[in-house]
């Protein structure tokens, strides 16, 4: 590992100590430890908004889950975030959304820059 390499290490570890709250998923609960070490839970079946959308940035692009809950809290989840595939799997076993992640998903990615964001919570298999 280069010298370069292990500066840009440090710094990217830095930068997520201090930044955004790590998210995981355990079972039906999304758990997020705070800043400050807090831990706080937010059961699916709480989950009163869930929105997806496309983020073309300058190294490529993100699709984004926006999740707000009961309680008024909400928080986004990158598709680069490890816990990411997680969530889907969650997300997909809660019965809140009708149709599978791979879906919708997909549907995003073949519209790319033109997307909308999509209601999780509002989609609707397709009719046979």
């Amino acid at each position: 590992m280069s010298l370069l390499d292990r500066i840009n290490s440090c710094i990217v570890a830095r930068m997520r100590r201090h930044s955004a709250p790590f998210i995981s998923v355990e079972g039906n609960d999304v758990v997020v430890l705070t800043n400050h070490d807090q831990r706080k839970i937010f059961r699916l079946a709480d989950l009163t908004e869930a929105f997806v959308s496309y983020h073309p940035n300058y190294v490529g692009s993100d699709i984004v889950v926006t999740l707000g809950f009961s309680s008024g809290a909400s928080f986004q989840i990158a598709q680069s975030d490890p816990s990411w595939r997680d969530l889907l799997a969650a997300l997909d076993q809660s019965g809140k959304i009708a149709v599978p992640s791979w879906k919708w998903q997909l549907e995003l990615l073949a519209a790319g820059d033109q997307s909308s964001p999509l209601n999780l919570l509002t989609l609707r298999q397709p009719a046979d």
